[in-house]
């Protein structure tokens, strides 16, 4: 009997991973709900009205990285790999001159405002910092994008 339940909920979380459809699992604490996107339907993110970046924002960047070998699922939480895919691609462009580690230190957020200015529109200083403004700059980028 455990094993054919086990098998239902392995089946349920292929099932919703395969389909983008958000999953729930229960803890200690209560219930949590981890989305995982489907790039071909995920919304456009808000980031350009506010600058702060969110779940979507960052789905919309792991999309994103799927062209720059990013194989994880789209979940909206950026881990190393997903930050490797940016570094490779900010690199590839010249705009990043650190190593692809995963890191998303001063330096990938330096690469991250060159891309901004270059592709986005952002013209605030290259500083390392978070910046609204470049997120602003990045998230009508990340919107503009179809995957």
């Amino acid at each position: 009997m455990r094993k054919l339940l086990v098998s239902v909920f392995v089946a349920l979380g292929l099932l919703a991973s395969v389909t983008g459809v958000a999953s729930a699992a229960g803890t200690a604490t209560g219930p949590s709900t981890t989305a995982t996107y489907d790039c071909r339907t995920v919304p456009k993110t808000s980031t350009v009205n506010d600058g702060v970046p969110g779940p979507i924002f960052w789905a919309r960047m792991q999309c994103f990285g799927r062209g720059w070998g990013y194989t994880g699922p789209v979940d909206g939480v950026m881990g190393p790999n997903s930050w490797k895919a940016i570094q490779r691609y900010m690199d590839h462009n010249g705009w990043y001159d650190g190593p692809i580690d995963g890191n998303p230190g001063a330096e990938t957020r330096k690469g991250l405002q060159r891309w901004a200015t270059a592709k986005g529109g952002y013209t605030g200083p290259i500083s390392g910092t978070t910046e609204r403004d470049a997120y602003k700059a990045l998230a009508r980028v990340l919107n503009a994008m179809t995957f």
